[in-house]
């Protein structure tokens, strides 16, 4: 007799919550190695190794309360202190340690130990090499970052091409579209235009599995890292089948001209270096660069167009798993109440100076005039919006995650006092064992009213200076000194700033000891450009071409683990515009 559908369903679901929770039960009486360090305060004052346990497994449901419980007994205080976490306790520093956090080599706190371990990459990224030879950032780092002003008519393009099929051309009636979902198609869709160019980035096919390897990775990670390190080899390669299966049906597009790019390098490079810059330097297409750049770091030649194919689906997982998040909490921010219909107005003017329309022969239609490099300007009050909408709404809550690589552990200095102190300051230095991770607490910097007056409040032009500096960030209001007087100047990088290419907006790009979503010094987010570029281009498309009615309040967020997400499944209702933005 065959399985109804809905009681196989069911069934499935059964066996899903059995699966998770024996994971759980596992997990709960394996051993796990917990911090050792005396001077150190629990967030909730768990005293025993079970009590230690339970508040690990509970975190799961009462992460935000433990970063509230955190600023109110000892952030605030500039005391570090160890915070329960479903994946083992880590050790949550005020932002007054960031100078010491960043001028740690990576043999004693490893940002790639830190990766690997949230990752899970042993499993879920099917070849080791990506994280041990990180070849493929470098194309982000120096190639795509400098295209970025003559890329960027190109993605406006694909993103006009996107909202079109997703969110209609009707201009009568108004239409419900859920807002991730849709979006994720968006950035589907223009980061391949990027990427591999057309016809392929249209292609849905493709799209869906290279969309779906992106979200298997964290997905798949996770499980993982709930389990203990004695089970994951058993179950690590079983959890993981999703991420081959979208992999090995997203390669099948793109490996054939992967290979041909790589024969074709190879060619090249028997001729010599002369044969090499004459191709690749004047070159506008990313899979050249891309190529280039990995292969001539690549003497050992160990790359083969299945790991070129895998760099590429990697880079997509940090476009488009990211983005979609950020992008869904910037429309929710910007669509919600308390925002008001007369800052919606003001942006939506600034859009229009960029983005406008011309009749398109004698049809009664209208046409896109893709603006060009030179006339696309900063668009600072958008900028603004999508920096706020990142403090507010980010899906980061601890920057600058390391793990302590060193053998015998590393001891944390002790900050200085400073006026704000009290009695609680800590007086003695911390030791840190191998094994502990730490990170910076940048939701509750993020959410202190002393940096951001009314911290849960959007204020989309928070960050509007008066008069805005090209080489400085733009400051938020009233920016006070750190807590500890030991603590940096909450100034960017001047050398990232003036790196900044000019349609990038740099203001939401850059970070300070008070602004961490994209991170801090030389490991900080090495796509941010792109990414903030990205956002911004769908949103001024959006602020020209639709209405879209205002939600009372916004959606709540919903935390996992130490990660903020937007609430899944909610949408706005749209409709197009009549009339855009006539040239």
């Amino acid at each position: 007799m065959l399985l109804d559908v809905n009681e196989g369903s069911h069934v499935g679901h059964v066996l899903t919550w059995a699966l998770a929770s024996t994971v759980l039960l596992i997990f709960f009486f394996s051993f796990q190695k917990q911090i050792v360090s005396p001077n150190l305060p629990w967030v909730g004052g768990e005293k025993s190794s079970i009590a230690k346990i339970f508040a690990n497994i509970k975190s799961t449901f009462r992460t935000k309360g433990n970063f509230e419980a955190a600023w109110n007994k000892f952030i605030q205080f500039n005391r570090a202190c160890i915070v329960p976490s479903l994946f083992g306790e880590y050790v949550m520093l005020p932002v007054s340690y960031v100078p010491w956090v960043l001028a740690q080599p990576e043999k004693i706190l490893s940002v790639l130990a830190s990766r690997n371990e949230r990752l899970s990459v042993k499993y879920t990224i099917l070849d080791v090499d990506i994280q041990v030879r990180p070849l493929h950032v470098q194309v982000i780092v120096k190639d795509l970052k400098t295209k970025l002003p003559f890329l960027a008519p190109v993605m406006l393009d694909e993103i006009a091409s996107a909202f079109d099929d997703l969110w209609g051309l009707d201009s009568d009636d108004w239409r419900y579209v859920p807002v991730e979902e849709t979006l994720r198609q968006v950035v589907a869709r223009v980061s391949n235009r990027v990427f591999v160019g057309l016809p392929l980035c249209r292609n849905k096919d493709y799209n869906h599995n290279v969309g779906a390897f992106a979200k298997d990775i964290p997905r798949t990670g996770m499980l993982i890292r709930c389990m203990p390190r004695w089970l994951r080899p058993i179950l690590g390669n079983v959890v993981t089948i999703p991420n081959r299966y979208h992999f090995h049906h997203a390669q099948k597009y793109i490996a054939p001209t992967m290979k041909a790019k790589l024969a074709e390098w190879m060619e090249l490079k028997q001729r010599g270096k002369e044969a090499l810059a004459e191709r690749y330097e004047s070159s506008n297409d990313f899979l050249d660069w891309f190529v280039h750049s990995i292969k001539s770091r690549d003497p050992t030649n160990r790359e083969t167009t299945r790991l070129l194919c895998l760099r590429l689906f990697i880079l997509n997982l940090a476009s488009i798993h990211t983005s979609t998040l950020s992008g869904t909490s910037f429309f929710f921010d910007l669509y919600s109440r308390p925002n008001t219909d007369q800052n919606l107005a003001t942006l939506r003017a600034e859009a229009c100076s960029i983005l406008r329309y011309k009749p398109s022969g004698d049809s009664g239609k209208w046409s896109l005039i893709t603006p060009t490099a030179s006339t696309l300007p900063n668009m600072p009050h958008l900028d603004s919006a999508f920096r706020e909408s990142l403090r507010l709404s980010s899906i980061v809550t601890l920057a600058l995650s390391r793990t302590v690589t060193q053998p015998g552990g590393v001891t944390i200095p002790v900050p200085e006092k400073s006026s704000s102190s009290s009695s609680k300051e800590q007086q003695h230095p911390i030791h840190l064992p191998q094994g502990t991770r730490v990170g910076v607490a940048a939701f509750l910097a993020h959410h202190n009213p002393s940096n951001y007056p009314s911290p849960s409040t959007y204020q989309p032009f928070r960050f509007i200076s008066p008069s805005p500096s090209p080489s400085t960030e733009p400051q938020p209001q009233s920016l006070p000194s750190p807590p500890s007087s030991s603590s940096p100047s909450p100034v960017p990088d001047p050398k990232e700033a003036s790196a900044t290419p000019a349609t990038t907006a740099s203001a939401s790009s850059l970070s300070s000891t008070h602004y961490l979503t994209f991170g801090l010094g030389k490991h900080a987010c090495p796509g941010r450009y792109f990414a903030v570029l990205l956002e911004k281009l769908i949103a001024a498309y959006v602020l020209v071409n639709y209405e879209v009615e205002m939600l009372e309040q916004k959606p709540e967020s919903r935390w996992v683990g130490e990660v903020v997400l937007p609430m899944r499944g909610k949408g706005l209702k749209v409709r197009r515009r009549k009339v855009a933005a006539m040239a």
